[in-house]
């Protein structure tokens, strides 16, 4: 019984976790879509990728975070052809 409870309480915490970090990072690639003109001067060759540091999955949660974008997908949002929710989608994502 108690280590149903425990399990639970973590499974909890760890989707309010994951959701919390979920919505960092969509408002951070939305602020990077609104004022990321300065990104042009990337090669168009080139990936963008966001780091956050100490957002990675896991109980540990020591991981960080990484969401690589193609600089052609970054552009398409700050030139308004997709929204940052699309943006989003298209990177990809992994942590360690």
């Amino acid at each position: 019984a108690y280590a149903d409870k425990l399990k639970k309480i973590k499974a909890d915490q760890q989707a309010a976790r994951a959701q919390q970090v979920d919505e960092f990072a969509a408002e951070t690639v939305a602020l990077f879509c609104r004022y990321g003109t300065s990104l042009r001067a990337i090669p168009k060759d080139e990936h963008i990728t966001l780091v956050f540091k100490g957002m990675g999955a896991g109980e540990t949660r020591r991981g960080d975070l990484f969401y690589v974008f193609a600089r052609k997908d970054f552009n398409d949002c700050v030139n308004d052809r997709i929204d940052s929710i699309q943006l989003t989608a298209k990177a990809t994502r992994y942590s360690f």
